[in-house]
């Protein structure tokens, strides 16, 4: 069966200075020992729209603030929401995109990883979630951080140039 997003109350918690930091926060209270701010959130949605929301920043699409807010973007992010399931049998977790690193945990388990927001990504987890409550946290990763610990690989390829279609 399909589930409405309403029934998720989503939160947003994002560290305000980091720069390509690794973390080992695994659970929420992981998030409240470190001191990360969190706030509201919508899912479907954005962090800058989310922070906008609340107030943290200001309109993202008005003057010359997409410049400003750009010094957001090696902040590490975690989307968390507790949901109660009162049926664990044949369940999966869909994720139509996400932008663009991310882990996915379901009770503190790592379910997967996503690494393109053009794909959707599905989990499987029965095995994960149980009757009552349950946390399910999105870890999103600085795409700037993550681009720099890749390597690319550079061809110079030949093409050959039609000189006649040029006229």
């Amino acid at each position: 069966p399909q589930r409405s997003n309403s029934m998720f109350n989503w939160f947003l918690a994002a560290e305000e200075n980091a720069k390509c930091r690794d973390y080992e926060i695994t659970t929420i209270s992981d998030i409240k020992k470190a001191g990360i701010y969190t706030c509201k959130a919508t899912v479907p949605g954005n962090f800058e729209l989310d922070m906008f929301a609340n107030g943290l920043i200001g309109d993202p699409f008005f003057g010359d603030n997409p410049l400003k807010i750009q010094k957001l973007e090696n902040r590490h992010l975690w989307y968390v929401c507790n949901f109660k399931s009162e049926n664990t049998d044949n369940l999966n977790l869909v994720f139509e995109g996400v932008d663009t690193v991310a882990d996915v945990y379901v009770n503190g388990v790592l379910l997967g990883n996503c690494d393109n927001m053009f794909i959707a990504h599905e989990f499987r987890i029965d095995d994960y979630i149980h009757d009552g409550e349950n946390v399910l946290r999105v870890y999103l990763k600085s795409v700037v951080c993550e681009s720099d610990n890749m390597e690319y690989t550079l061809k110079m390829i030949n093409t050959p140039v039609n000189i006649e279609s040029r006229h």
